[in-house]
């Protein structure tokens, strides 16, 4: 496996004095097949890249790649559970609709589903490319360019949601608490990424795909365990912590750099996949994170 480097070459070698999730000792390099250096905790389960990006850095990245269209399709395809359930996730925590901060709205799929259910919406992006569709997706909603930090530091929300957010940034926990701030009393803050205690990231090891920064931008790789300790420290009490979905087997070995299977194999594996999908879901080994938290 190749020898792994930082997201920025230039940058000296570095090692984190603790966890940037939970603030263990005792962390360990993981070498991953990419060049980019992550550090692992036996803690929390959870990893992340460090030194992590600047800011700036970032928000260049960013831009070049809404522009291009890169993230598109991601924001096309939507999760597996589709965006209506994400709404009601919020709905069964507040015991109705309100008033909700999507960040990092991408093109407005979560925000359209939303008003539908007639909830009032505000979305934010970093870049401005995403929100031309949003508009139209979504044009009830208050769209706007920038952090969450230049909405007023007022009890605004029921709701503020991080679908698939909160891997991207260098300081989490900064989000979680401004979002905390922003909510009206018992107001909820709910938020997915991909689940790097799952049964995916176990098979395919240091080739797990999110490993990959160049291509997908994850500074954090969180485990069920990890999220839930960002989400005490940014203030938030912890309602709902689940795992979604699993893996397709048949195409691990592929992942890791194998040949693919046959088409027997593949019949085989197909079906071992649908009794591991309904198994990895209540042990935590889901694809996906969701955790939803309560402003106390």
């Amino acid at each position: 496996m190749d020898e792994d480097t930082t997201a920025t070459e230039a940058r000296p070698e570095a090692r984190p004095e603790a966890c940037a999730v939970c603030q263990s000792k005792g962390l360990r390099r993981r070498r991953v097949a990419w060049p980019v250096r992550v550090w692992a905790c036996p803690a929390c389960r959870s990893a992340f890249v460090w030194p992590p990006p600047e800011p700036g850095e970032l928000l260049d990245r960013y831009e070049v790649e809404h522009a291009e269209g890169k993230w598109a399709p991601y924001f096309d395809d939507g999760p597996p559970e589709g965006w209506s359930q994400r709404v009601r996730v919020l709905e069964d925590a507040l015991g109705g609709t309100g008033r909700v901060l999507d960040v990092g709205c991408g093109t407005g799929q979560f925000l359209a589903a939303a008003l539908e259910r007639g909830w009032k919406a505000v979305g934010t992006e970093l870049s401005r490319a995403p929100l031309t569709d949003a508009a139209g997706r979504a044009g009830r909603a208050a769209l706007l360019v920038g952090e969450i930090t230049a909405l007023r530091d007022e009890p605004l929300f029921d709701a503020v949601t991080f679908w698939d957010v909160l891997e991207h940034v260098p300081h989490p926990l900064r989000l979680l608490d401004a979002a905390r701030r922003r909510l009206r009393p018992r107001g909820v803050v709910a938020a997915t990424l991909p689940n790097a205690d799952g049964v995916t990231a176990w098979l395919h090891g240091g080739r797990w795909k999110y490993y990959d920064f160049a291509e997908f931008g994850h500074i954090y790789h969180l485990s069920l365990r990890g999220l839930r300790e960002l989400f005490r420290r940014g203030g938030l009490h912890v309602e709902v912590a689940r795992t979604l979905g699993s893996t397709d087997l048949r195409h691990v070995r592929e992942a890791r750099g194998g040949a693919p299977h046959g088409r027997a194999a593949n019949g085989v594996l197909d079906r071992a996949s649908g009794l591991l999908a309904r198994a990895a879901e209540p042990l935590g080994l889901g694809n996906t994170l969701l955790v939803v938290g309560r402003r106390p």
